[in-house]
């Protein structure tokens, strides 16, 4: 009741993301809203262009995230850029903070991440909406790419015009799902709307922060809140994109990802991630650009079908020491920096609880490449429970990801014999392995007995 504003208004940030455009909770930062809920009833909401947020003209901003300024050229850190940090209440915080600096607006009570796919989810249960002032009418099917044709420039509109109001269809969208709500509710499925609902948020559509300690805990109890563990117990492994191309290029990538662990006596990990651009190979050499998309009012698709810049980063267990890594080259030529980037993996600092590995690559069109992390575990990755060894592992999905194949491989101990598996699994090259499809956070067990 208290979420719903029982005991007064609440006032939440809607984060939009754009997950065509990678970023660590699900997407660029494409819009914000504002929704006040009054004893259970949705008393306003209004949409605006993130890029409309800030007011740095006039104010001072923070400098951004390291790797923003390095890889993108950022010297500020403004709203759209907020979710950087993967552990959703620390983005959720700093865009809170930055909509009500940059608006002077009041402290919101929370913010609610959704992404294109969460809007596909709730309009499959609400039906097909009409948009008031025009003759479409958005549905399931045609979501996606309505959403993507509305950035596009129309036939007569300035460019000056259209940079101004690309975004404009995101409060007209906002305000047809309320009153397909308030007014066409009795005809909306209430069971497939709780369950689209329930299933946004486990397949990472969804995330909910919530200032008040009482409301983060019972979220954080279901998971919706997008936390990452601060003490994971067991193993724990989590691959994090942020596109830092300027583009749309995530429409056109692939990712796959492979973790094999040896459980001898020093344990150790490796993940491998493997990429492919499905554009068409092109003989264009890559470059960031922003500047073609508002000085040409690029098409959305023409955004897509671009070079992938992308800075990952790989989370495991605090302890974890990092021992052999790929290295990645990106020519300065491809960078609005003119610094060329060739390294192997980084350690940084970054999230308490856990250890964070990462590296900048490039991927052309029509190409592929693979990422690996090898690295020591630190102790108590396996625990005895009811005279069996038990090893536990907990994968996290990206927000606003595809669902992606994922492949564990875990080597027993030698000598050790096989009891049993959380998930269906195959024994080869003295390996217990599992293949599974990642569309949500997962945890896997393996049980094993000493001779």
């Amino acid at each position: 009741p208290e979420l719903l504003g029982a005991n007064g208004p609440r006032r939440y940030l809607i984060m939009a993301q754009n997950e065509d455009e990678m970023r660590a909770t699900g997407g660029f930062l494409t819009g914000a809203g504002v929704l006040v809920l009054d004893n259970g009833r949705i008393t306003d909401l209004n949409f605006m262009d993130a890029n409309q947020v800030d007011n740095w003209a006039t104010r001072p901003y923070d400098f951004p995230p390291q790797p923003y300024y390095d890889f993108m050229g950022l010297e500020m850190l403004l709203f759209r850029d907020a979710n950087f940090w993967p552990n959703f209440p620390t983005s959720a915080q700093k865009a809170m903070d930055l909509f009500a600096y940059g608006q002077d607006a009041p402290p919101l009570d929370g913010a609610i991440a959704i992404d294109q796919e969460f809007l596909r989810l709730l309009v499959d249960a609400t039906g097909p909406v009409p948009i008031p002032g025009s003759e479409r009418t958005i549905s399931a099917g045609n979501l996606i790419e309505t959403l993507r044709q509305a950035r596009n420039i129309r036939e007569g509109q300035s460019v000056v015009d259209w940079v101004q109001n690309r975004k404009a269809f995101l409060g007209g969208f906002a305000l047809a799902i309320l009153a397909k709500l308030e007014t066409g509710f009795g005809g909306v499925d209430l069971p497939k709307l709780a369950g689209n609902m329930a299933g946004a948020a486990e397949q990472r559509h969804l995330s909910l922060y919530m200032r008040d300690s009482g409301l983060a805990a019972a979220l954080a109890e279901t998971g919706w809140d997008g936390r990452l563990p601060a003490a994971p117990p067991g193993d724990f492994v989590m691959a994090v994109d942020t596109n830092m191309g300027y583009n749309k290029t995530n429409v056109l990538v692939e990712r796959s990802l492979q973790y094999a662990v040896d459980l001898n006596s020093a344990a150790q990990g490796t993940l491998t991630i493997h990429y492919r651009h499905t554009g068409a190979p092109s003989a264009e050499p890559c470059y960031q650009g922003v500047a073609e998309e508002f000085e040409q009012a690029t098409d959305y698709l023409t955004l897509a079908d671009q070079c992938y810049w992308n800075y990952l980063r790989v989370y495991v267990p605090a302890g974890s020491q990092l021992v052999e890594s790929s290295r990645h080259t990106v020519p300065g030529s491809t960078l609005f920096s003119g610094r060329t980037w060739d390294a192997t993996a980084q350690v940084v600092p970054e999230q308490p609880g856990l250890a964070t590995f990462a590296n900048f690559m490039l991927l052309p069109q029509g190409s592929e490449a693979t990422a690996f992390f090898q690295y020591t575990l630190p102790a108590g990755v396996v625990e005895t429970k009811d005279g069996a060894l038990v090893y536990r592992l907990r994968v996290y999905k990206q927000p606003g990801t595809r669902p992606e194949a994922l492949r564990i491989a875990v080597t027993l101990p030698a000598g050790t014999t096989l009891l049993e598996t959380s998930l269906p699994a195959g024994m080869g090259n003295g390996q217990v392995v599992m293949e599974t499809t990642l569309e949500h956070n997962i945890e896997v067990t393996v049980r094993y007995a000493k001779p």
